[in-house]
């Protein structure tokens, strides 16, 4: 596995919720029939869930088992002895892993997926049917989505959505849509840190309180995780088991967040990699079982890269079905009354053949060349958004620490890397986004992006 150089580019966005200059927006019909990508991603009240807000972390922060919290505290309780006796992992630190022995079957230094301790499940990394796509999408909902899901509603296609339980918060209607529309929602943790690296504890409330989120938005409860870079060892595996969750991760990647020469993701190499890959399924080597493609909601351009190659996914795979549909999954939620169709069934009724028309909800518009891999809310549609200075004063405000990826997902490609960053933000904040760029020999720059129509005072401390 090679070791890319440490940073490169890195941005996060932070909205906050319950605004008191917001707006209030109550249905799902209301929000999907927005078309300026800018407009949907205005920050919004939500009426019917505001008095549970307090019941959960601050969004985008490590999550924590809240003080108050005697059902979350009970749970953890309940399940610590289920969990292995495996010391957090320091970030990025392989090379003091023996990846010989991979003891703890960490994915990240050896691809593992096969656990070693005793009552944990194996990883899913890809679909017994052949010639099938389990077809999925990280880091959602995104704000900015419409087009993108008027595009797999005209084509009838189902797909898996990985679920960051701080955007679903900050997004509910957007998160009610995913389910509204018939896809199977999954955990992909509360604020998308290297769950490795994190405390029992800790990993523990950043999935349960994702789950508590998607729970509270749509009524249910997920089965099914994907940690963030695929960082996952047989701890975590615990954890996640102990939750009722079975584990997905990948072997193919788009690579549509993976920051590229340049420093900057790339446009060709996104490109690159979806025909390297339709290439493969053309070529029968998914002939006798099919794949798990790691893909994104995060941005326009991980939105619009999914829109261009559908076509050609649509000609290479006999089947694109979501993850669970591919496993017989119909009970994909806890909850006994959410059924899907086992494969046959679906297939029975499957489009085969791409449709023609238009997204109704507009397009999803220009994206600049630094991407989110942690956060929804899409860039400016008229390019790279307008910068304003990073350090700002502000009267009264909360606190913020979100851990910052350099690349996608981690994949056998490369070792993910990353930064982190302190921010303080009044909570009357709208949406913000914050790029830091590494040369590699320490020089930092660091831009302030505005997503939103007012502008959030924030002080930020790159550390």
């Amino acid at each position: 596995m090679r070791n890319p150089n440490m940073f490169t580019t890195a941005v996060v966005l932070a909205s906050l919720l319950s605004v008191a200059s917001a707006i209030d927006r109550t249905t799902v019909a209301e929000q999907s029939a927005i078309s300026d990508p800018a407009e949907q991603c205005t920050t919004y009240n939500f009426p019917p869930i505001e008095e549970e807000i307090p019941k959960f972390p601050q969004v985008f922060t490590k999550a924590t088992i809240l003080e108050n919290d005697d059902v979350a505290r009970a749970k953890f309780e309940e399940i610590s002895s289920k969990i292995p006796d495996i010391a957090p992992k320091k970030e990025g630190d392989i090379d003091n892993y023996d990846t010989d022995q991979d003891s703890d079957c960490w994915w990240t230094a050896t691809l593992c997926t096969q656990p070693k301790a005793k009552d944990v499940l194996a990883d899913i990394s890809l679909v017994p049917e052949p010639q099938t796509l389990g077809y999925g999408f990280d880091d959602g909902p995104n704000c900015s989505h419409n087009a993108f899901y008027d595009h797999l509603t005209a084509q009838k296609q189902k797909a898996t959505m990985f679920f960051i339980g701080s955007n679903v918060l900050t997004w509910p209607l957007q998160a009610k849509r995913a389910m509204d529309d018939g896809h199977e929602i999954c955990v992909h943790t509360w604020s998308h840190p290297q769950m490795t690296t994190l405390s029992n504890e800790d990993a523990f409330a950043e999935i349960y309180y994702s789950m508590q989120a998607i729970k509270l938005l749509t009524g249910a409860t997920p089965t099914c995780f994907r940690p963030p870079f695929g960082d996952i060892d047989d701890r975590i595996r615990a954890i996640s088991n102990s939750l009722g969750l079975t584990n997905i991760l990948w072997q193919f990647d788009t690579n549509d967040s993976v920051p590229g020469p340049s420093g900057e993701v790339e446009e060709a190499n996104i490109q690159k990699s979806y025909l390297n890959f339709i290439e493969a399924a053309n070529n029968g080597t998914f002939s006798t079982r099919g794949a798990i493609l790691l893909a994104h909601e995060t941005n326009n351009l991980t939105m619009q890269q999914a829109i261009n190659f559908y076509p050609q996914l649509r000609a290479a795979f006999k089947h694109i079905v979501p993850i669970g549909v591919a496993f017989n999954k119909t009970q994909p939620y806890v909850e006994q009354d959410f059924k899907f169709p086992d494969f046959a069934k679906y297939i029975e009724t499957e489009v085969t053949t791409v449709q023609n028309g238009t997204p109704s909800t507009g397009t999803i518009g220009t994206t600049s060349s630094t991407q989110s891999s942690v956060v929804s809310p899409a860039s400016s549609t008229s390019g790279t958004p307008p910068s304003i200075p990073i350090s700002i004063s502000t009267a009264s405000s909360g606190s913020a620490q979100a851990a910052l990826p350099t690349g996608s997902d981690n994949s056998p490609d490369g070792l993910v890397r990353k930064m982190t960053v302190n921010a303080s933000f009044t909570p009357k904040g709208v949406g913000f986004i914050m790029s830091s760029q590494n040369d590699g020999n320490g020089a930092e720059s660091l831009s302030l992006s505005s997503t939103a129509v007012v502008l959030v005072p924030v002080v930020l401390l790159l550390l």
